[in-house]
């Protein structure tokens, strides 16, 4: 059943669904938030009927990856402007991981992600349809529990929480590390990826906020096609991703598993640097 149809069916929360929609006339996903302020004791009820068995099922389905990778390697994929398709030509055979809007530079190239994952509201809603068709073998999604977000059909569901930490068991939570980069570092070493080579992470963003104050970088790109982020409305804090990316390295280093950066360029200096060309090099 669908979040829309709980609310909508409920005894209990029919009343305010029905109420809610009639007097603002929106859409049920503008409802649905009106409800959310209205009464979010309700909604907490709501939200633990239908998301708690979605996570378990998931769950149980992501127990099955736990360590099935071991001793391999895989690239994570970010979507920063030094990435190229033909560098994403020669990951055809490699395990890879993807988010977001990444099926914008589908048309160049005939590489798709293994995994595809996102965890980002205003990424899903206007593109379900997109992300429902994108090929890969686990599409998985971070549903954050304070947003009640619609869960993308057929993905997986594991909690996200806010935070700079890193989770060594996704089925619980992961921490968010104000990147999707960092969910896909817990996501990989919890699948046993024992090499992780991180592709497209420039980590310099047209605005980030640097000490608590917003700094813009002038011809600064926060991404491989400017299709992303027309408006250019994105907002970063690079100083919390470091956080997390360190947190993701101690990790890393407790438990044997080398995260190297092949990024063309860029700021992310956490990790260790490798040429990109030379992993291909016989």
């Amino acid at each position: 059943m669908s979040l829309k149809a709980l609310l909508r069916d409920n005894p209990k929360t029919a009343p305010y669904y029905h109420a809610v929609r009639k007097a603002v006339a929106v859409p049920f996903y503008r409802a649905r938030d009106a409800i959310v302020i209205k009464n979010k004791k309700l909604i907490d009820s709501v939200h633990y009927i239908y998301y708690t068995p979605l996570f378990q099922r998931s769950a149980k389905i992501l127990r099955k990856y736990k360590g099935k990778y071991a001793g391999k390697r895989c690239f994570i994929i970010g979507n920063g402007p030094s990435l190229r398709a033909s560098d994403l030509d020669k990951l055809k055979d490699e395990f890879t991981f993807a988010s977001n809007k990444i099926h914008y530079i589908y048309e160049e190239t005939a590489w798709r992600p293994t995994f595809y994952t996102t965890q980002h509201p205003e990424v899903m809603k206007p593109f379900i349809s997109e992300l429902s068709a994108l090929p890969s073998e686990l599409k998985i999604i971070g549903l954050d529990p304070e947003r009640y977000m619609i869960p993308l059909p057929n993905a997986l569901a594991i909690r996200v929480l806010f935070g700079f930490e890193f989770s060594d068991d996704i089925t619980k939570y992961v921490w968010n590390g104000a990147t999707i980069t960092h969910t896909n570092l817990q996501i990989a070493m919890y699948f046993g990826f024992s090499e992780i080579i991180l592709l497209g992470v420039d980590h310099h963003f047209a605005k980030d906020v640097v000490n608590g104050v917003l700094q813009i970088n002038e011809g600064v790109q926060n991404y491989f096609s400017p299709k992303y982020d027309p408006l250019g409305s994105s907002i970063y804090g690079s100083e919390g991703i470091t956080i997390a990316y360190q947190a993701a390295k101690q990790y890393a280093e407790q438990h044997d598993i080398r995260i190297l950066n092949a990024t063309r360029g860029g700021r992310l200096e956490v990790f260790e640097r490798v040429d990109f060309d030379d992993l291909f090099r016989e």
